[in-house]
């Protein structure tokens, strides 16, 4: 998505163009940075970056955070540089404008748009943006998205962090004794860029080179490489849906929690699908940088360069004298119209591509595709499995559910047996995971056989007669089928009863349960919802008796 115009300047020539051009944001990266004299340093290596590009000649003061503007200057480039001064900060931003006749490549013309800002707020930590855009063809796709090298310029020499974790221009590195804390970031609430996981394998080789990643990626994702230890730990912690292992490679993208975990928005790359490394990196940088031009990807409001240059425009200015000098109503005037013709080119030159409506949509419909990448597989396993196992000669048996070995095992049994009519959420199987016990574990794989076998059906048949029987099955291994609350809607007021499920709040209104008190060795409970649309049981929590006085 871009904003098109039917006809604008040529910032390298200053020539109007008549064909219609389109502008379109590539990426945005912001971090803060906490080396001592960072705002200086920054600015200092954003004009060294900027000056070859520029081409022309940048004054000495530039580097120590001067303003400039070699707009209009000959054979130079346009570039411009602002600062605003406050009593409790400062604020510098650049703009630079690179103009490709595609000649060399042979890529259609283009005007490559570079916004920077350097933020120096009292008590705070200084703050670096960078913003690349384009404007060209409308039918120009053929681009690939990066961010600007300075980004990864700027990491090489400053140390920087990002949702409370430094962030460099190579991977980090996680090993066994890191895993609790690398846990702790995925599933931060607060987290606002996304995690780049690669897992090693066992012959200590990845699916492609981290550090490669990070080069490319740094500034706007977190990356980080797992030892085989590692790996191991985190399946053991997470469970093997939400964790990676084995050379695979995994996105873990912000807003994940452990009662929020749809696997499927957090692709798992297994193989590389024919791919080059480089292709696969691009790939990536397909998926993510396009996340970085939301708002919540950033801490505060990403500064644009037009805003800082027309607040700066409107400041008063100080005499020679250090007295303070008011700038008069029609120089006011006439800055406010020039800021105005520059806000709306900048606007143009980076106009967001995705607001968070195209996002959503955009992240829901890449998790259903993986789902349904998932659902084939399970399918070919089942086929493969029945037609070995089966003769010919009597295709009307049905191929016998394979026993659950444990409750590492339950998330391969479930989709391998369960599928198709009952889904366990992640924090289910976390819970399984974590606090069931073995003792119950053949009456919790009976009773999930009986909900499949006899309860789903019976529920979505609608039959008395069939639901009485599901519920006979049920009470005979000492299970009940019963509301949560004794006024049922009671359920809704507490957050422990509710998943996250179809990227929506689902309340579980209701429960099987077994037995009495919280010991797991000799009670149960499956908290769970009904999923009428797509006639299924969803269950949301299980085994442990959700912690409150007030329950059924």
């Amino acid at each position: 998505m871009g904003l098109t115009i039917n006809s604008t300047t040529n910032f390298a020539s200053g020539r109007r163009a008549a064909t219609a051009r389109i502008a379109r944001p590539i990426s945005r990266c912001s971090f803060n940075l906490t080396d001592t004299a960072a705002f200086e340093k920054t600015i200092e290596a954003c004009v060294e970056w900027m000056a070859p590009k520029a081409g022309g000649n940048l004054p000495v003061e530039a580097l120590r955070g001067a303003p400039f503007d070699l707009v209009g200057q000959y054979q130079a480039n346009p570039c411009r540089a602002v600062r605003l001064d406050v009593p409790d900060g400062s604020v510098w931003a650049a703009w630079l404008s690179e103009f490709s006749d595609g000649t060399a490549d042979g890529t259609p013309p283009r005007n490559w748009i570079t916004e920077l800002f350097v933020e120096r707020r009292a008590g705070e930590m200084v703050r670096f943006g960078a913003q690349l855009s384009f404007l060209g063809r409308p039918d120009d796709r053929d681009f690939i998205l990066t961010r600007p090298r300075l980004v990864r310029n700027i990491l090489e020499v400053l140390s920087a962090e990002a949702d409370g974790q430094p962030m460099q221009e190579v991977p980090a590195q996680i090993g066994e004794a890191d895993v609790h804390e690398f846990e702790a970031l995925v599933y931060s609430q607060g987290r606002r860029l996304p995690i780049i996981a690669l897992s090693q394998n066992a012959d200590g080789n990845y699916l492609v080179n981290p550090l490669q990643v990070a080069r490319r990626l740094s500034g706007a994702a977190h990356v980080a490489e797992l030892d085989v230890n590692a790996s191991w730990a985190l399946t053991k912690s997470v469970g093997k849906q939400m964790s990676v292992f084995g050379g695979a490679v995994r996105i873990y993208m912000p807003g994940l929690t452990t009662d929020d975990e749809e696997r499927f928005r957090h692709p798992l790359f297994l193989y590389p699908l024919g791919m080059r490394a480089a292709q696969f990196i691009d790939m990536l940088a397909s998926r993510l940088l396009p996340l970085t031009l939301r708002d919540v990807a950033h801490e505060r409001p990403f500064l644009r360069f037009s805003e800082v240059r027309a607040a700066a425009a409107t400041m008063p200015t100080r005499t020679g004298g250090g007295q303070v000098e008011r700038i008069s109503d029609l120089e006011l005037a006439n800055s406010a119209l020039s800021q105005r013709v520059e806000a709306l080119e900048a606007d143009l030159q980076s106009a967001d591509a995705l607001n968070d409506d195209e996002v959503k949509l955009r992240l829901d419909v890449e998790a259903r595709e993986e789902e349904l990448k998932n659902e084939i597989e399970i399918l070919k396993r089942r086929l493969t499995a029945a037609m070995s196992a089966r003769p010919a000669t009597v295709p009307e048996e049905e191929v016998p559910a394979r026993e659950l070995e444990s409750y590492e095992d339950l998330p391969e049994w479930a989709e391998e047996v369960l599928a198709g009519s009952v889904v366990i959420m992640q924090p289910a199987l976390r819970d399984c995971r974590k606090t069931g016990s073995d003792n119950m574990l053949r009456r919790l794989e009976s009773v999930l056989l009986i909900l499949k076998n006899e309860y789903v059906p019976a529920r979505r048949s609608k039959s008395r007669e069939d639901r009485a029987a599901a519920d006979a099955s049920l009470q005979r291994l000492g299970f009940e089928d019963t509301p949560c609350f004794a006024t049922r809607d009671d359920a809704s007021k507490w957050s422990q009863y509710s998943v996250v499920y179809k990227g929506r709040r689902t309340v579980l209104y209701d429960h099987f349960k077994n037995g009495n008190g919280t010991d797991n060795s000799s009670q149960a409970r499956i908290y769970y919802h009904w999923d009428e649309e797509d006639g299924a049981l969803v269950i949301g929590k299980m085994p442990s008796h959700l912690p409150n006085s007030h329950t059924n």
